[in-house]
């Protein structure tokens, strides 16, 4: 009888402890030449600054814990002035990614999402004007 409430109690413990929050990993793409400043806000913490990401596809990683108790929370992550507002459920994947491009931040996404980056290299300039040809 003693191992049976022993064996109640230390599983009640153990939900207790791993069931009270959801952690989510955010992971950041900056897919521009600039070093931009990356903010999340969480209904439980604020508005937190969660680093500078540097340029020319560099990455980010921030970790968020939210109260289950508290669930679904909109939350909401800036990149620059871009700005992604997402809700968070006891259904959201452990990992989620955003892209900053030139056109502003994208996601949240999974991590096989396909995202297109298209950067202009150089310049094609084509001959102008008009020819007659005689045949």
């Amino acid at each position: 009888m003693k191992t049976r409430t022993l064996c109640v109690v230390l599983l009640l413990t153990v939900a207790a402890l791993g069931g009270c929050q959801k952690k989510i990993d955010l992971t950041f793409y900056n897919h521009t030449n600039t070093a931009l400043p990356v903010r999340v806000t969480t209904p439980d913490d604020g508005t937190m600054t969660a680093g500078t990401i540097a340029g020319n596809g560099s990455m980010l990683n921030y970790t968020i814990r939210l109260a289950t108790d508290g669930l679904p929370a909109s939350c909401s992550a800036a990149v620059g002035v871009g700005t992604k507002t997402f809700t968070v459920t006891k259904d959201t994947k452990e990992h989620l990614w955003f892209h900053y491009t030139k056109k502003g931040l994208a996601g949240p996404m999974d991590k096989n999402a396909g995202v297109t980056v298209i950067q202009q290299t150089g310049e094609i300039n084509a001959p102008g004007g008009t020819r007659m040809i005689i045949d």
